[in-house]
């Protein structure tokens, strides 16, 4: 949980959310510094996730999974491809093969565009 707050939410997501919201161009360098740093949260990420295990505590299905898959399955919003990662590709689809999965990601409003930095 800490890996999520500290590495893939604090760098993917607000790369998604300056990307999403039209900020990017206006904080070009924190935007690629956290670009540069969310790839390698998911190479971190997918190190792990290659020992073979099915899920990021072990073969069960955590809240663990749930926390990271919130950013990590959309990071391509912030111009990373999750997918490239193979262990993460392989992770991502038995997430979406839970029972009762939902994606119900809801996109940015149209008011974060209008908001001062």
């Amino acid at each position: 949980m800490l890996f999520e707050q500290g590495r893939i939410e604090a760098e993917l997501g607000y790369a998604r959310f300056l990307r999403l919201s039209g900020r990017a161009d206006e904080l070009p360098e924190v935007f690629a510094n956290r670009v540069e740093r969310g790839r390698d949260a998911l190479a971190a990420l997918d190190r792990g996730l290659s020992d073979g295990r099915a899920f990021v505590t072990g073969d069960a299905f955590a809240v663990a999974d749930i926390a990271l898959y919130a950013y990590v399955h959309c990071a391509h919003d912030a111009g990373v491809d999750e997918r490239d990662h193979g262990a993460i590709a392989a992770w991502l689809d038995r997430v979406q093969a839970q029972p009762r999965f939902e994606n119900d990601l809801e996109p940015i409003p149209a008011h974060a565009r209008q908001r001062p930095l």
